[in-house]
């Protein structure tokens, strides 16, 4: 078992935003929240800006011991083997579960497939723009 930083109790006696924090740590606001939902790991670089930031003594007293019992939902039906195998399933798994290049990769599929959603998306509009337009060039033909 770890001690973390609890990032959330930290950032709320200090009366700061998740915006705010981001900034601090050089990040965005969705991953603070990621952080503070479990989802995110607080890493040692975080960390080290946390205490630059607040002292040590200060983030000490917000220290807490984390069985890493956080959730991820897996999505889109895929999940990484031992082997770097991915898998058909479709469940929750604790990260606990996972060693930590199973959730590294879990990630790291999340963040590809949301670029490749936004990718795809981006390819529709254009496609949508050049049939717009070849109806209007062969309107003019006419």
């Amino acid at each position: 078992m770890k001690n973390v930083i609890d990032m959330a109790s930290l950032r709320k006696s200090m009366r700061i935003k998740q915006e705010e924090m981001a900034k601090i740590l050089g990040i965005n606001q969705s991953q603070i929240s990621e952080i503070e939902r479990g989802i995110r790991p607080v890493s040692a670089k975080y960390e080290e800006i946390l205490v630059e930031q607040f002292g040590r003594d200060v983030c000490d007293s917000f220290r807490v011991a984390s069985p890493d019992n956080r959730k991820l939902s897996v999505k889109g039906n895929v999940t990484v083997s031992g082997n770097g195998s991915i898998q058909d399933t479709n469940k929750t798994v604790g990260v606990g579960e996972l060693s930590p290049q199973e959730h590294d990769e879990l990630i790291r599929l999340r963040v590809e497939n949301k670029f490749l959603k936004e990718s795809i998306a981006e390819k529709n509009e254009r496609i949508a723009e050049l049939k717009e337009r070849i109806e209007e060039l062969k309107a003019q033909l006419k």
